[in-house]
């Protein structure tokens, strides 16, 4: 079939570029700009002709790609824990949203509602415990383009360093370097 169509191209550019000059002289397609209009629109009308002619000759397609996705969100969410002295932080991961929690309690989350925030990367999440009568600020570092990294900070110490590395395209998602020392 692409045979077929470059070869259909090369006989429109031929005898269109060959019999254009005759057939326009004296004419507003004289233009070299309408010259190339014409011939985009001409082109444009053969593509939509060929997969008119395509989508006929197939058979119909069962749509999975619902199923896939949902696939790929359940696999892309992540819990990540830390006991803290006698608090326990909990990290939520999903595809759209982090969600930070301290002994039970929402403390802070962010949410992708709009195209434009999937542009950044990294999110930060940050709350506060009560470590023996001090309070201690909490900053979560999470996100990633290819990996999902994710750090936990009580007071700039680091005590979780997580990378989960994800490989979407063979259908899994694999753990790296779960060491909280690096």
């Amino acid at each position: 079939m692409k045979f077929f169509k470059f070869l259909v191209y090369i006989g429109i550019m031929f005898l269109f570029g060959y019999y254009y000059a005759v057939i326009t002289k004296g004419t507003v397609f004289d233009n070299f700009f309408v010259m190339l209009l014409s011939l985009f629109i001409i082109l444009f009308l053969f593509e939509w002709m060929f997969s008119k002619i395509k989508k006929k000759n197939q058979p119909e397609k069962v749509e999975v790609f619902d199923e896939d996705w949902e696939k790929i969100k359940t696999d892309l969410k992540q819990q990540f824990d830390v006991k803290y002295g006698k608090n326990i932080i909990l990290i939520n991961n999903e595809y759209n949203k982090e969600q930070l929690y301290i002994n039970g309690n929402l403390v802070d989350q962010n949410e992708r509602t709009r195209w434009y925030h999937w542009l950044w990367s990294f999110y930060q999440l940050n709350g506060s415990i009560d470590d023996y009568g001090t309070s201690k600020k909490v900053k979560v570092k999470i996100g990633g383009w290819k990996n999902l990294n994710c750090r936990i900070y009580v007071d700039k110490e680091l005590i979780l360093k997580e990378k989960i590395k994800y490989k979407i395209l063979l259908d899994k998602v694999e753990r790296v370097d779960n060491d909280a020392n690096k």
